[in-house]
């Protein structure tokens, strides 16, 4: 088993800087190891320097996401929260609370020493950072929701085009345009992911 998890690390480093091939992504500081998230051994990746920000959501995905730049000022904290990478274990969520979620993320805080972290969630593990900053308010410094979905159910694109900015529309535009669903179709999935998170 801790084979297995080593190899999954090693995995997560390689695919790490295979996944981003930006320029200057090798002056982005990295390091990885493994962390407990109560009795499970769970691999993580720090990428960047500055501000620790655990980023709620698969690390492998993640890992693209964010651009050198932002790296430069903020260290991003990816990480395989527990029952959440071991495809072979069937696991029982029946039982599993936000309370649950929120608790893994102070692990993890904990486990790597940080005193204060911001945590960055997409879509609707926007909702993490959120009830994190309620549990922990001593241990946040930002609450980061990215396109997470309101209360109410809705289609999205319908309210994307009648609440968004003009400004915001035409940029959607102009970067959905750059890279056509055809090639975007082609993609691998965790290279595709990040092209429609990216507009």
């Amino acid at each position: 088993m801790l084979r297995f998890i080593l190899s999954l690390a090693l995995a997560a480093v390689i695919g790490s800087s295979q996944l981003n091939a930006q320029p200057g992504a090798d002056d982005v500081p990295r390091s990885s190891g493994i962390i407990e998230i109560g009795d499970t051994l769970c691999p993580y990746v720090l990428e960047g320097k500055g501000i620790p920000c655990v980023v709620v959501g698969p690390a492998f995905f993640y890992s693209q996401f964010f651009s050198v730049e932002l790296k430069q000022h903020i260290q991003f904290v990816l990480v395989d929260f527990k029952n959440t990478w071991r495809a072979d274990e069937t696991v029982d969520v029946g039982g599993v609370t936000m309370a649950d979620l929120v608790n893994e993320i102070e692990e993890v805080r904990q486990a790597l020493g940080f005193e204060r972290i911001c945590v960055i969630g997409a879509s609707v593990l926007g909702y993490w950072p959120l009830e994190y900053a309620k549990a922990y308010p001593d241990h946040i410094s930002h609450a980061i929701m990215i396109g997470t979905p309101g209360p109410q159910p809705h289609d999205e694109e319908e309210y994307f085009f009648a609440s968004a900015s003009e400004e915001r529309k035409a940029v959607f535009m102009r970067n959905w345009e750059q890279v056509p669903e055809e090639e975007i179709a082609m993609l691998a999935p965790q290279d595709r992911f990040p092209m429609w998170f990216k507009n």
